[in-house]
């Protein structure tokens, strides 16, 4: 007290809101939940308080969609509103996220426009980064009509959620990974208007639940799988 220390005297610890942070007997504070609160020290008439903010961790779904920013000249896209910022990952363009805050659907696709009756752009160029098989809660994908080159990620096949899998028109290259054939439930496969090639994999034919598989104008070769 007074910049003296006290000996003899016994300190009690309080939180403001036990439902941000907790602390013991001991002066060890931990983080409950998002939010502020004051940590209270107490010995006789003596007491001070610090305030503390507990912030929600970032989620590795941030660093994915980076990822596919910077490998896909993001600031060049049509839209990339929040990219990059500090808002929640569900009010980024494109991205609907879940409850738990993981992203669920990422839908970066050209857009019909009206005034010239054809689909335009939405900017995206280069290769689809493999980490976005990492993005193990997506459920929807759509990056067609762009201009994505290099081949389709085998990662992609991690994706066991997902149901819509639409990558063309684009410029991907090489043959389609047999990994896709993993994607138990896809209902959509959508591959048109690319340059792949290769024998189509028997892999597909493990999609059971597809109802939509459009991968004309490409260069495969072989014959179709039976």
């Amino acid at each position: 007290q007074n910049a003296r220390v006290m000996t003899g005297v016994t300190v009690t610890w309080r939180s403001s809101d036990t439902s941000v942070a907790t602390v013991d007997q001991a002066g060890l504070v931990t983080a409950i939940s998002t939010g502020t609160a004051a940590v209270t020290a107490s010995a006789g008439p003596a007491s001070a308080s610090a305030g503390i903010t507990v912030n929600a961790p970032r989620l590795a779904d941030w660093d994915i969609l980076v990822t596919l920013y910077e490998a896909t000249d993001g600031p060049n896209w049509t839209n990339s509103e929040n990219w990059l910022t500090d808002a929640p990952l569900g009010e980024w363009y494109g991205v609907d996220t879940g409850r738990s805050g993981r992203v669920v659907r990422l839908d970066l696709a050209g857009r019909w426009d009206h005034e010239t009756e054809r689909f335009a752009e939405h900017g995206l160029s280069g290769p689809i980064p493999p980490e976005l098989g990492n993005l193990t809660g997506l459920r929807e994908l759509r990056l067609g009509h762009n201009d994505l080159t290099g081949p389709i990620p085998p990662e992609l096949g991690n994706l066991a959620s997902l149901r819509d899998l639409r990558l063309g028109p684009n410029d991907l290259t090489g043959p389609i990974p047999p990994e896709l054939g993993d994607l138990s439930n896809l209902t959509d496969l959508v591959l048109y208007n690319n340059d792949l090639s290769g024998p189509i994999p028997p892999e597909l034919g493990k999609l059971t639940g597809l109802r939509r598989l459009s991968i004309s104008n490409n260069n495969f070769l072989g014959p179709i799988p039976p």
